[in-house]
């Protein structure tokens, strides 16, 4: 089961395209829910941060007119969840 978002945008700086990615960053389960930047297609993976510890499921990501990071996904009692992360936060 997938239970990852992707969302595309072109930086309006520097006109590169960043792909940011999330999924559980988890071998044993759905757990560590992790945002990740690359800005090379997807080749490598040169920023991430767990943004939520613990049970982590299905996700969604857009950018939001602020320039932050919105993040939909489910917790390990169903609820659905909303937070924003700032780009600068993942290292």
């Amino acid at each position: 089961m997938e239970t990852r978002g992707v969302a595309k945008r072109r930086d309006s700086r520097s006109g590169k395209a960043r792909l940011i990615f999330s999924n559980p960053a988890s071998t044993s389960g759905r757990q560590n829910g992790t945002i990740r930047i690359s800005e090379n297609g997807g080749k490598t993976w040169n920023r991430s941060s767990v943004v939520t510890p613990g049970d982590y499921a299905y996700s969604s990501l857009t950018v939001l007119p602020n320039g932050k990071i919105g993040l939909l996904y489910e917790n390990n009692k169903g609820s659905i969840m909303f937070t924003t992360i700032s780009r600068s936060s993942l290292k």
